[in-house]
């Protein structure tokens, strides 16, 4: 198909990871936090469908999500994509309360960027994207840890924006980060409604 030989593309990367996932595991045990999981993230892609996002992969309490650049940089997808995840999370906030006893936070990444896409393996193959976009972005998550909002996206997410992003960020100057000596330029949103 279209990745048997690997391919360079322009892509938004969307890191999304489910906070204290940890701790709820030990209360709600194996099967408990695999139905938690799956329920948040079966809401979550409504809103990357929405948003013509492609999920990449789930990968334990987190989800990898992409747009090529012409896609992505329509009305800043990828960040509206983030902030739908949130308010459908808060809508379905009593369900989840009901059913276990807590409802899921996000908290995220967005990066941009050339990544290489290729099929790899053979028994099993799969698409995978590799490259500095890809280590940047899971950077830039656990450093969304640490800053309020739980969100953080590049200066070169940023400028590749067709429009300016419909709700106000913070420009949050230039951020060390793990491998990259001379840091990396970043903005944050809030908890918008």
């Amino acid at each position: 198909g279209r990745y048997h030989s690997p391919v360079e593309e322009d892509r938004f990367v969307l890191f999304v990871d489910i906070a204290g996932s940890t701790g709820l595991a030990e209360r709600l045990g194996g099967v408990g936090i695999h139905r938690f999981l799956d329920r948040t993230f079966r809401l979550l892609t409504e809103s990357v469908v929405d948003y013509r996002g492609e999920v990449l992969n789930y990968v334990g309490d987190e989800v990898i999500v992409t747009w090529p650049e012409r896609l992505g940089a329509v009305d800043c997808r990828p960040l509206r994509c983030f902030v739908a995840m949130r308010n459908a999370l808060q809508k379905a906030a009593p369900q989840f309360e009901r059913e276990f006893g807590a409802v899921p936070q996000i908290r995220g990444s967005l990066h941009f960027g050339p990544v290489i896409v290729g099929e790899i393996g053979d028994v099993k193959p799969a698409i995978v994207f590799n490259g500095d976009v890809m280590n940047t972005a899971a950077r830039l998550e656990e450093l969304s840890r640490k800053v309020d909002g739980g969100f953080l996206a590049s200066r070169a997410a940023m400028a590749r924006f067709t429009a300016p992003p419909p709700f106000p960020v913070s420009d949050l100057g230039r951020l060390p980060i793990r491998g990259r000596v001379d840091g990396i330029d970043v903005v944050g949103i809030g908890a918008v409604a």
